[in-house]
Formats: structure tokens, C-alpha cells, sequence
């Protein structure tokens, strides 16, 4: 699944402006199930409020029975998680490389510890993307999609993009997550003039 609901847009808006969390969201609508597991990933948790027409609710009481990252042992959470260090296989001063590499060390992968991250450059500038898991897996975001959320939320085109980097780790087993493929289907459809280059990183803690 490509789309991204507005919810998911806020969140990551805020975290790309420095933000660590959130206290409550307002939407027209109340949030669909997907977007609620997503959700339940901020510091906040089931106590984030959701602000709807008719009423205001606890996220808890929208998603009963949660899952999270608080039930499975993790100390972080999305907007405010350790940060990764990673360093590259192969060094490179190249300034969209290295906002790439940026972007996955600060990506939030606690289940997998698959951290990436990806810089698309246009003419002028670099707009970034983490990749920011769940614990559901399905609604997470790849860092392509946050990358276009900062391009779009800038007032650009996708068909602006002239280049991009994804920064992961090289493919070690079969259980891995890994970006490449969907990245290089997503970004030729999108903007199939714009080179794609992954470079791989090796994780070092995180």
C-alpha cells in the first residue's frame, strides 16, 4: 500500500520539524484502523486525544486491545527514539549521501533493526525520509513516502526529483527488511528520469 492517510502526514511533518511528540490530533474524520496502529506508536500512546467533530476520545478507546511498542519491551517510541549509528561501507563526501545517511540514522526500526533512510534531490534541494516501522508492520512508512511528504508538504513536484539515495543495510538473510525493490518500483512510476543509488551502511548501534 502506497497512500498515506493526513494523519500519518501531520506526524511525520512534525517529526521533520524537530518535534518528540504529540498530545492530541484533530481530524473530520475519526481514523481508520491502520492509521490508529500508527498512532499508538507516539510517546503518547494510548493517551494521545483524537479530536473529532462530535467529540474527543483517547486513542485507547479507538483501539482497543493495543499493541505497541510499550507491550513489547521497547523503551522509545516514533518521535523520540534513540538514535542509530550507522556508518557507511563506503565512505562518501557526497552531500546527498550523506543527508541520506542522516535521515537512517535518524529512522525509528525497533522490531526489525533494519534502520534506512533516503534523500531525494532536485535541482536545488534535499528532502529526506526515514523509515518509521510498527508493530503491526503494515502501516509502516518507507523512507520514500516521508521523503515525499516533506517534497510535497515544500510545495514541489515528484517530477522535480532528479536524483535519490537510499541509505541500508546490504541484504544478510531472507527475514531483512529492505527498501531497494519498492523504492526503485515507487520512484519509476513517479519520476522514471530520476536516477536511483543505494548504498549500503552497516549498523553499529542503535
Amino acid at each position: 500500500m502506497q497512500t498515506i492517510n493526513a494523519e500519518v502526514c501531520a506526524v511525520m511533518n512534525a517529526l521533520s520539524h524537530g518535534e518528540r511528540g504529540l498530545r492530541c490530533i484533530a481530524g473530520s474524520n475519526a481514523p481508520s484502523g491502520s492509521v490508529r496502529q500508527f498512532l499508538y506508536e507516539l510517546p503518547s500512546g494510548g493517551e494521545l486525544k483524537v479530536m473529532l467533530p462530535d467529540r474527543t476520545a483517547k486513542l485507547k478507546m479507538l483501539l482497543p486491545s493495543s499493541f505497541g511498542p510499550r507491550e513489547m519491551g521497547q523503551t522509545g517510541a516514533l518521535m523520540n527514539s534513540s538514535r542509530n549509528i550507522l556508518e557507511l561501507i563506503e565512505p562518501s563526501r557526497d552531500p546527498v549521501v550523506e543527508h541520506a545517511l542522516e535521515a537512517a540514522c535518524r529512522s525509528y526500526a525497533p522490531y526489525s533493526h533494519c534502520p534506512s533512510g533516503i534523500a531525494l534531490a532536485t535541482d536545488d534541494q534535499s528532502f529526506v525520509g526515514s523509515y518509521c516501522e510498527n508493530a503491526a508492520f503494515n502501516p509502516s512508512l518507507s523512507p520514500l513516502q516521508g521523503a515525499l511528504i516533506s517534497l510535497y508538504a515544500h510545495g514541489r513536484k515528484h517530477s522535480e526529483i532528479r536524483r535519490a539515495v537510499l541509505v541500508e543495510r546490504p541484504r544478510m538473510h531472507g527475514e531483512q527488511i529492505h527498501q531497494a525493490a519498492s523504492t526503485r518500483m515507487l520512484l519509476g512510476c513517479l519520476c522514471p528520469e530520476a536516477t536511483l543509488q543505494v548504498v549500503s551502511c552497516r549498523v553499529l548501534s542503535s
